[in-house]
């Protein structure tokens, strides 16, 4: 069962790290506003984020079954509580080892993510005020009757045909 177990979490770190490689191309990506790449690209993202799903409900399913034939074993533990329950030294290191490496790629992903988050908020901005310029609206540094933004709209395009 801790084979399986092991087993298990080399996979996630596994999909783990392919979920970084992608997300420093997406970066890539986002600094060129390449969408068609971006679209391609979000395809094998999830593809990715599917295999990992799949892999943490077997994980769950596994930390069922532990807690089925033990008693000291809840499916909710975690996996430092569980690695007290290993009676094997070897595979208590391995499952230590591989849990810190789990740890740190998921760190690594979510701050990844995070970064990217931070491109598109940017790049939706400067296309926000792209169309504002082009549609002549504009918002004043003040602010209006009733503490509201007031905001002006030129008339940049007559559409009398």
């Amino acid at each position: 069962m801790w084979q399986n177990l092991a087993g298990n979490m080399a996979l996630l770190i596994k999909e783990y790290q392919k979920l970084l490689d992608l997300n420093e191309e997406k970066r890539r990506i986002l600094v060129r506003v390449d969408m068609k790449a971006l679209e391609e690209l979000l395809s094998r993202e999830e593809s990715i984020l599917n295999a990992i799903h799949k892999a943490e409900n077997s994980r769950r399913e596994m930390l069922q079954e532990m807690a089925s034939s033990n008693a000291d074993i809840r499916p909710d533990m975690r996996m430092v509580e569980l690695l007290h329950k290993c009676h094997n030294p070897e595979k208590r290191d391995q499952l230590h080892k591989l849990h810190i490496m789990l740890d740190k790629i998921v760190k690594d992903v979510q701050a990844a993510t995070d970064n990217n988050a931070i491109i598109i908020k940017a790049a939706l901005n400067a296309v926000n005020f792209r169309l504002n310029q082009l549609g002549g609206t504009s918002a004043d540094g003040g602010y209006g009757r009733g503490g509201k933004e007031h905001i002006t709209h030129e008339k940049n395009f007559d559409f009398q045909a």
